[in-house]
């Protein structure tokens, strides 16, 4: 939606979630709900981590605010992590 990319995390497996990467700089990242959130942009994927305490039990919004439309992404596909 505009140049936000809102992502629904309904289960956390790990600590961490890793996505794949994203073509454009993430200017902010922040929860619906206040809480923190930390992302690390790598050459090739996203990871994400919230801590445990900040995190919806049904669904942890993140809001990536990017540096341009987030509408000209491709679509990712995205395997669930075991």
């Amino acid at each position: 939606r505009g140049n936000a990319l809102y992502l629904h995390i309904l289960q956390w497996k790990a600590d961490a979630i890793e996505l794949p990467g994203v073509a454009r700089k993430i200017k902010s990242a922040s929860l619906l709900n206040g809480g923190k959130v930390n992302v690390v942009k790598g050459d090739e994927k996203l990871v994400i981590t919230v801590p445990a305490a900040a995190r919806d039990a049904m669904d942890t919004v993140v809001k990536l605010q990017l540096d341009g439309s987030a509408m000209d992404l491709p679509p990712l596909e995205v395997s669930p992590q075991p």
